[in-house]
């Protein structure tokens, strides 16, 4: 019997600190509640305190103004960018259909001698027709690369082949071009097929 009044006492003695725990912390949140609330209420009855408080907020929302502004003004030229390559390369596989037809014009009046009576017209007549041709492809952007005699350019070209340079001919400089490369407003869409002089040896350069 005395052990059932010890647990009975022991239980009444939790529950009565978990409820002075509760208590606690509903008073600690309500002050946080209110502190705020208070803030205002002081700031309220102080004009200069208020005034700062305006001035502050009308700070942020200038910058968020700001911000905003900048973002939209990014978007709008990331769009008119998109819009401007779009209208620039939008012929890109039509010009790169066309290349193997010049290609083949100018391999056909490599072939033909202008001097051959035989051939004379036939040769005038494909020579205007590619002169047309370039022309037409200029106007849209297309830019022949036939980089003989200049530097080697990655970038523009593939080196099918590296040879020593002849004498007087510079190092890592183009030699022959196999087959000529475009660029459509800027862009490289075909790399001239190139042969380059080595380069010098790097013992050389030191």
């Amino acid at each position: 019997m005395t052990e059932q009044t010890e647990n009975t006492a022991t239980n009444a003695e939790d529950v009565e600190k978990n409820t002075e725990d509760i208590n606690q912390e509903n008073a600690a949140e309500t002050a946080e509640n209110e502190a705020p609330a208070q803030e205002a209420k002081d700031v309220s009855k102080d004009p200069e305190a208020l005034t700062i408080v305006i001035q502050d907020l009308n700070k942020k929302l200038k910058e968020a103004d700001l911000r905003t502004a900048a973002e939209v003004d990014n978007m709008r030229k990331r769009k008119d960018k998109e819009i401007d390559d779009a209208k620039k390369y939008a012929i890109s596989k039509f010009a790169g259909d066309l290349l193997p037809v010049i290609d083949a014009l100018e391999k056909a009046l490599s072939t033909i001698n202008p001097e051959d009576e035989a051939f004379k017209n036939i040769h005038e007549g494909i020579n205007l027709t590619l002169k047309s041709m370039m022309a037409t492809i200029t106007k849209y952007g297309m830019e022949q690369l036939d980089p003989v005699d200049q530097p080697f350019d990655p970038n523009t070209q593939h080196a099918v082949q590296m040879i020593d340079a002849p004498e007087g001919k510079k190092p890592n400089t183009v030699l022959n071009v196999i087959q000529k490369g475009y660029n459509l407003n800027g862009r490289n869409i075909r790399p001239a097929m190139v042969i380059v002089a080595k380069p010098e040896p790097l013992d050389e350069k030191v």
